[in-house]
């Protein structure tokens, strides 16, 4: 049954133990790959200039997103501005309604991230910022716009006035950046550009390459963990051996990241052949736009997938979760947030069609319960 608010359903999920503390364990593991030293110097090699400086600081709101398998949970991608972390709370608590905030403790939390962030942008001189941000593009159009409200009210009740604003609406001056006539020194980042090469965003890449906003989450952190090509890394087992990584620590990555590869380091032909086994993700899109999985690729489309830009992926279907008064059961993921190696909820979104999506009937975030 689907509940009248946008993105949620009453469908409860079950979750083994076994399986999250294997998510745990992973986002915890990722989390430390991404501070060893030989794994930055590797991709900066291979990502935009502006994912190479290093503005000090981490990203609020990871989403770790798994399908899960008989051989234990599979993940299917990591994003840095993971949206859906409220309704994922009003999922398991269905009284609250969209105008209300999460509870005191999840504020706490929230709070928490952001107040750290700042803390160590700033070398412990801030404990809060002055002027908060919330940037997107046109977001009272967003999806989950209800959810960027609920945050700002969060920050505006810490003490901390709040904007939503598009970046358009931001200026700079000597390399500052203002809201009017109001320095803003720190941005919660929910724009999809992830390493601000559009024009619009060049305001916000001025002040944060000359460290005069907090921007969080940042392109540092995407080119590490988030952009699709580092599961090519993460799925063989060589190359994490050679960045120094432990032979058992390298074996649980490879054992969650289904093989992946770049287009451009396969046989194109055997590839076709083999396509039902696979799925194809554009490295530079989001919230699976233009993913294909295998069986529904014709060959006139495969041949226009460039092959620097697309990832090929071992195909993990997902779970299936049994829903009363449903002619179907409904496609099942999990994603679990963080922040550095820290786990702050869990969420289990369930879908119909060929990717998460929360247009069709019955799908939207669920209740999960842990058996």
């Amino acid at each position: 049954m689907q509940n009248k608010q946008t993105g949620l359903t009453q469908c409860p999920v079950n979750l083994p133990r076994r399986d999250i503390a294997v998510m745990v364990r992973f986002v915890r593991t990722m989390y430390h790959l991404s501070q060893l030293p030989t794994y930055h110097k590797l991709m900066t090699k291979k990502r935009p200039t502006i994912a190479c400086f290093d503005p000090k600081h981490d990203a609020v709101m990871m989403g770790y997103d798994f399908h899960l398998t008989d051989i234990g949970p599979q993940l299917i991608e990591i994003n840095t501005n993971a949206g859906g972390g409220f309704l994922a709370f009003r999922a398991n608590y269905p009284h609250v309604s969209e105008d209300e905030l999460p509870s005191k403790k999840i504020q706490k939390t929230v709070l928490k991230m952001f107040a750290q962030e700042m803390q160590q942008f700033s070398n412990a001189i801030k404990e809060k910022p002055s002027l908060i941000a919330i940037v997107d593009e046109k977001p009272e159009n967003q999806f989950f716009f209800p959810e960027i409200k609920a945050y700002a009210q969060i920050f505006k009740n810490w003490g901390v006035p709040t904007a939503i604003v598009d970046p358009s609406e931001l200026s700079i001056k000597n390399v500052h950046l203002f809201l009017g006539e109001k320095p803003v020194d720190m941005i919660y980042n929910r724009h999809c550009d992830f390493y601000l090469e559009n024009s619009v965003m060049d305001n916000i890449k001025s002040a944060y390459l000359a460290r005069t906003v907090c921007l969080t989450p940042n392109p540092i952190v995407y080119g590490l963990l988030a952009d699709k090509r580092c599961m090519v890394i993460w799925s063989n087992l060589e190359t994490l051996l050679k960045l120094g990584v432990n032979k058992t620590i390298a074996n649980f990555i490879t054992s969650v990241v289904p093989a992946s590869f770049m287009l451009s380091d396969l046989d194109a032909e055997k590839i076709w052949s083999q396509r039902r086994q696979w799925v194809f993700k554009p490295v530079n899109k989001y919230g699976s736009r233009g993913v294909i999985i295998g069986n529904s690729l014709r060959k006139n489309r495969f041949s226009t997938l460039p092959p620097n830009e697309t990832l090929v992926q071992r195909l993990v279907k997902p779970s299936l979760t049994e829903c009363e008064g449903y002619d179907k059961p409904l496609k099942t993921d999990i994603r679990l947030f963080a922040y550095r190696d820290k786990i702050l909820g869990i969420g289990a979104r369930l879908y119909y069609g060929q990717v998460t999506n929360f247009k069709e009937r019955g799908s939207g975030y669920a209740p999960v319960c842990i058996i």
